[in-house]
């Protein structure tokens, strides 16, 4: 088995480490963290210009279809260098289950746009009472005239603030603690009965409480 990255992974892992050598030293870390956004949206916009944002992303949607190896490469040199732009929220979290979960129209719909830079989203599934169990969901999504009314709070909402779009995690059916019965629905940051309790994380990236009181989709 040949563990040895290929040339075009070197590269990849030498450009990130470049740009971040040069416009990431700590002084500019810091004073994005004390920001309103807490990360810098022309950062952000240069990762797409890069094509860093579709790495993950498959072809088929705007991206470059990179592996997990791809992934991993990047994802590191994005840590070492303390990168708070929400890559994880958006790239693995958000775009990663939407890949995996949602119909082919909602990924035409909203993956290239998270390639190009412009959509950010987060996946809001853990649960207060459980934080550590994925099976454990009190917030309910209820059938009501042919839609859903979801209610409930979401924790450690990661870059909540900045998203367009949350993947929510609701029970549909059964008990708070079974393993089924558990549904994702994607649903517009700005829905009506959406609030939140943003705080900053121990590493200076951004999270929130996510409270949705009767929200419809």
């Amino acid at each position: 088995m040949d563990l040895a990255y290929t040339d075009e992974q070197n590269m990849l892992r030498e450009s990130i480490e470049k740009f971040l050598a040069s416009e990431y030293d700590l002084s500019a870390r810091q004073n994005l963290v004390a920001s309103d956004t807490g990360f810098s949206t022309q950062h952000w916009q240069t990762y797409a210009d890069l094509g860093w944002l579709g790495m993950p992303i498959a072809e088929d949607f705007g991206g470059l279809g990179g592996d997990l190896v791809d992934t991993m490469i990047m994802f590191e040199a994005f840590g070492k260098g303390l990168v708070i732009e929400p890559v994880l929220s958006t790239l693995v979290l958000f775009a990663g289950a939407l890949e995996i979960a949602g119909s082919e129209d909602q990924r035409q719909a909203y993956l290239p746009s998270i390639v190009t830079g412009d959509l950010q989203g987060s996946l809001a599934y853990v649960e207060a009472c459980a934080p550590t169990d994925l099976h454990v969901v009190e917030t309910t999504a209820m059938k009501s005239d042919g839609n859903f009314v979801i209610t409930g709070t979401k924790s450690v909402v990661l870059h909540a603030a900045s998203a367009h779009h949350f993947l929510i995690s609701a029970r549909t059916s059964g008990k708070a603690s079974d393993q089924s019965g558990i549904s994702l629905f994607l649903v517009a940051a700005d829905s009506d009965g959406i609030s939140r309790k943003d705080y900053p994380t121990v590493d200076g990236l951004r999270a929130s409480e996510l409270i949705l009181d009767q929200v419809e989709v």
